[in-house]
């Protein structure tokens, strides 16, 4: 379940949790700082995710499963995931484990709404900042090409997916088209 806020989307996270009640309970937090929220119930599923999908985020749920250590470690060896801000959701019986996979917030896994939203209001810089790393806007330039017999090169102007556009507008950037007169040799 993929849960994309209204307007925009400031971060992507993975969450992993077989508690039904607290992947809701994250996914619900989380959308209300614009985060969009992939939650698995599978350690194997978040893998394969994690192995073919950047996210800003990672969330584990550390006493749902005895792999789920594996996957935030994981996180740090995958090359798009690397710098991820990542989350460790822990009880009494796996506190320690959070200080072996190095995770960057320990959440107690009977924490308060509240307690929650005060940890994300923290941890959303960090999350924007690594999604802003990976963000990508594409701009509408017209530009002229001088060849070397002084003749101009065929015009070729090609626009935004209509869905790059949407991401341009959401990131608050102006999509007017920008005009420069150039000339390559």
């Amino acid at each position: 379940m993929i849960s994309e806020p209204e307007q925009g989307v400031a971060g992507r996270a993975l969450l992993l949790s077989k508690d039904p009640i607290i992947g809701q309970q994250l996914a619900v937090s989380m959308r209300r700082f614009a985060i969009a929220a992939k939650l698995c119930s599978d350690t194997k599923q978040a893998q394969r995710l994690l192995n073919t999908h950047k996210f800003d985020a990672a969330v584990v749920d550390l006493a749902g499963s005895d792999s789920a250590a594996s996957l935030l470690q994981s996180v740090r060896a995958s090359p798009s995931n690397q710098s991820a801000v990542t989350f460790a959701i822990v009880d009494a019986k796996t506190r320690h484990v959070s200080k072996d996979v190095k995770a960057q917030f320990v959440i107690e896994r009977d924490s308060s709404n509240t307690l929650l939203s005060n940890m994300l209001k923290v941890a959303l810089g960090l999350i924007i900042r690594e999604h802003r790393r990976y963000f990508r806007c594409s701009v509408d330039i017209a530009a002229s090409i001088t060849l070397d017999d002084g003749s101009k090169a065929p015009r070729h102007h090609q626009k935004p997916q209509a869905k790059e556009a949407q991401l341009c507008r959401q990131a608050r950037t102006s999509s007017q088209e920008i005009s420069y007169g150039s000339t390559f040799v």
